[in-house]
């Protein structure tokens, strides 16, 4: 034993000589050492483990820009399958990156505000900055945004998601984000804007993944800011269809009184104390999409380092505003990282707490950890080198690699990993060891509860787990959600028990989907498929498909897979906006008979308090005009894939009604007493509509530009309706369909009878003929005033305006006058207040 122990403590010489060699994992191997208990028993004690080497770059990669930055990263806004990039951050450890909370930017009011999936809302860009907040994780109305909307990849040279390019791109969804708990958005001039973004699934560092480094020390700071320039990885914008690299900009320190004198008045505001300014150099520019980006410096050779590192300083913030989808202004604000420096060590310290990476790269709760159930795939949370330094309660068995049983041991009955609660050494000797509560069971014992379930002993119906009865037979439950595994009942007799594992694990739940097809693999079945059920176990793998032709994806569907309780993803479809189907008969003066599925957008409307129901226009038509009150929505009805006028036609075939829930209009909007401006209504209604052939939308965009290039004087729309067709005022039993030209605002005002002008308010259109080729009459407002648009190939219809009014004159139509349409462009914030939030 004298010889043994002089082993060990030449091992203990050998540690302490090459402590600083192992400092921050910089050595490529390291060792184990042993110690003597009073048993003298020899065991490990102690198993050295490396950390990871941030703030350094790539090793042996290409040379592009991305193998000089390996913690930069892209962050998505999910929209079904279309990833769109937005912003970006930096990896600070194997579950986290850092960011900021307004990540994407919005450039002035130029630029539309769309948001993620199902949340968008108007939002004024503030004139004052350049890199605006619009919705990354923050929205200036709902605040915090979910993290399921969200995306992240690592390791990437390429913006586009599904870059073929990008071989080793690792991408996660994000199942948290945490900003600054004083962050306020605008209202707080975008103080403390910075935001932790956590996933559960670890990055695993490699040559093209590593973390960035953060120090605090204020002079190491103080040397790198005022005496070299900063870095930060840009993304490069497409070039005919194909993006560039990432690219490489550079930035210098720029004393924060010359940045108060360089930058415009309204700006100064914005520089707050958690900011500081950097100024382009070398011809290098930060855009929209840079948002977020880690500025970082070089530090060299230091102490045991042999190579440079790089720490991180800033993350990009905000600019004076510029006309450019890039800021054109020579300074950038940064969030300070020291000044975040509490908020970031709470992040870590609690994600150290929280959770457990297992060696695969996934993490669970730490309170899985060593307790005795194998909770990673790979078994790595109940090992000696994780739960060597375990403490458990004295209730509770140690078993030998460190994890704590709750459970009798010595029982006959393997529940330790290792078997170590029935080694006969130990139950030998139970009696003399008092580092543990022991009771030799000679009756049967309830076992715990599995994680995540339950379970009812059907002959002791109050019993509970650790309760000692003659005999029990009991059979499991798991909660919402979770699957059982193994048998789904136990029995115990006398102390005979047979060995079992029974767990609940969690389960992927798949709700249904209009606009998909879901199928799921079927094991070993050689490419086998199956419907899919709601609740599918992990390893499950699905195949999407849209449900043509009236849902589509502009990207390839790739499979879905259960992992730990979630998808990797959910597929969904974006439905065919205004396409028609393409057979079509022949409004309307001057127009022609619709046919089915020519105009798969229009619906009609009915007065419910009419017998029977009577077709009606919209928008003004809710309105009375009398009390200046709007009629309750319970007094209407809607009628998709129509032809004929009459409610129930019986020539109409797969119709969808459904009655109207609410009825939402403009606040400014009173009727004649303002002259029908905002002459605009949303219906909601109480049932959704299935989309179909002869049911679709029609195409909403609202950006300024295409708004314009569609609006062209001349350019023909498409509108159809049941009003008027002649002057005598006959009114059709089919559905019509007219062209009309856009007219110029100032032709429309010179050419409308005086009496009228009044009525061509700020936010009306003109479309139409003076001279009695078509028009539209009574019976046709609320109807869509749509232009062709070529889309992928096919052409599609985008909604721009909605019929209001029309000069009237002895006749029952005027057919010798243009029309006014609410111009959609102009309620903007209106339809995406409501819009968005249905």
């Amino acid at each position: 034993m004298d010889k043994r122990r002089d082993q060990i403590k030449r091992s203990l010489e050998r540690w302490n000589k090459r402590r600083e060699d192992l400092a921050l994992g910089m050595v490529d191997s390291a060792f184990a050492f042993m110690c003597a208990d009073v048993s003298s028993e020899i065991k490990w004690c102690l198993t050295p483990s490396c950390s990871a080497e941030c703030g350094v770059q790539g090793v042996d990669v290409p040379a592009t820009p991305g193998g000089d930055h390996p913690w930069h990263v892209g962050v998505y806004s999910k929209s079904g399958t279309a990833y769109s990039l937005i912003c970006s951050g930096s990896i600070i450890s194997p579950v986290l990156v850092i960011s900021v909370a307004i990540s994407c930017n919005q450039l002035c009011e130029r630029v539309e505000h769309v948001g993620p999936p199902g949340r968008a809302e108007k939002s004024r860009a503030d004139p004052t900055v350049s890199l605006e907040p619009a919705d990354c994780f923050w929205s200036e109305t709902e605040k915090l945004l979910p993290a399921s909307v969200f995306a992240i990849a690592a390791g990437k040279l390429y913006r586009d998601w599904d870059d073929p390019r990008d071989n080793d791109a690792q991408k996660r969804n994000i199942s948290e984000i945490r900003i600054h708990p004083s962050y306020e958005g605008k209202k707080g001039d975008y103080r403390y804007d910075i935001a932790i973004v956590f996933f559960t699934t670890a990055f695993v560092y490699n040559k093209e993944v590593r973390p960035v480094c953060i120090d605090y020390d204020q002079d190491l700071e103080r040397s790198q800011l005022h005496t070299g320039s900063g870095e930060i990885l840009t993304w490069s914008e497409k070039v005919n269809g194909t993006s560039k690299p990432v690219d490489v900009a550079y930035l210098k320190y720029v004393d924060g009184t010359q940045c108060l004198f360089n930058v415009p008045r309204s700006f100064v505001r914005y520089l707050t104390t958690d900011k500081f300014c950097a100024e382009n150099e070398r011809g290098s520019k930060l855009c929209k999409d840079d948002k977020g980006g880690g500025l970082v410096f070089e530090e060299g050779y230091k102490g045991l380092f042999l190579k440079p590192r790089y720490y991180l300083r800033g993350l990009v913030s905000t600019s004076p505003p510029s006309d450019a989808e890039c800021s054109t202004f020579p300074a950038t604000t940064f969030g300070w990282i020291y000044a975040y420096r509490d908020f970031i060590q709470e992040q870590l310290t609690a994600i150290g707490k929280q959770l457990f990476q297992c060696g695969d790269g996934n993490v669970i709760p730490a309170n899985n950890l060593c307790d005795g159930v194998v909770n990673c795939a790979d078994g790595s949370d109940e090992t000696s080198s994780a739960c060597a330094g375990t403490v458990c309660p004295k209730e509770l068995f140690k078993c030998a690699y460190g994890g704590c049983l709750n459970a009798a041991f010595c029982d006959g009955k393997q529940e330790c990993i290792d078997g170590s609660d029935e080694d006969k050494a130990t139950c030998d000797r139970q009696g003399d060891d008092t580092s543990y509560n022991v009771t030799q069971s000679t009756v049967c014992r309830l076992p715990p509860f599995p994680k995540h379930g339950s379970y009812k002993v059907i002959n002791e119906p109050d019993a509970k787990p650790g309760n000692i009865l003659d005999n029990f037979y009991l059979e499991y439950q798991c909660d919402d959600e979770y699957k059982l595994v193994g048998n789904p009942s136990l029995y115990c007799y006398k102390n005979y028990q047979p060995k079992q594992m029974t767990s609940c694990i969690k389960m992927c739940r798949l709700d249904p989907h209009p606009s998909v097809e879901y199928q799921c693999h079927v094991p070993g079945s050689n490419g086998g498929m199956r419907p899919c059920e709601l609740y599918e176990p992990g390893g499950t793998v699905v195949t999407p498909d849209c449900r043509a032709p009236n849902y589509y994806s502009a990207q390839f569907l790739r499979n879905m897979k259960c992992t730990n309780g979630a998808w990797d993803y959910v597929a969904t479809c974006l439905a065919v906006c205004g396409a028609t189907t393409p057979k079509g008969e022949i409004l309307v003066v001057g127009g022609r008979p619709s046919e089915k599925g020519e105009v798969p957008w229009h619906v009609a409307i009915y007065n419910k308090r009419k017998t029977p129901y009577e077709q009606i226009c919209a928008a003004h038509c809710f309105w009375h005009n009398s009390n200046h009150k709007l009629s309750p929505p319970s007094d209407f009805a809607v009628a998709a894939g129509k032809i004929y006028r009459a409610w129930d036609d019986e020539r109409d075939t797969d119709v969808q009604r459904s009655d109207v829930a609410d009825i939402k209009i403009p606040d400014r909007f009173l009727g004649v007493q303002t002259n029908f401006e905002d002459d605009l209504a949303l219906l909601v209604l109480s049932r959704s509509l299935m989309y179909a052939v002869h049911i679709r939308p029609v195409c909403l965009e609202l950006g300024i530009l295409f708004d314009r290039k569609q609006l062209a004087v001349g350019n023909l729309g498409k509108v159809a309706g049941w009003g008027l067709i002649d002057e005598q005022g006959t009114s059709p039993q089919k559905l019509q369909v007219v062209d009309l030209p856009f007219i110029d605002i100032k032709k429309c005002l010179n050419d409308a009878p005086r009496s009228f002008r009044e009525y061509i308010t700020g936010d009306k259109i003109c479309a139409g003929y003076n001279d009695g080729t078509a028009a539209l009459c009574k019976g046709d407002s609320g109807g869509g005033l749509a232009f062709p648009e070529i889309f992928g190939g096919e052409k599609r219809f985008y909604l721009r305006g909605v019929v209001s009014t029309a000069p009237p004159n002895k006749m029952d139509c005027n057919s010798h006058a243009v029309t006014t349409f609410t111009h959609l462009l102009r309620h903007e914030y209106f339809i995406k207040q409501n819009y968005f939030g249905q």
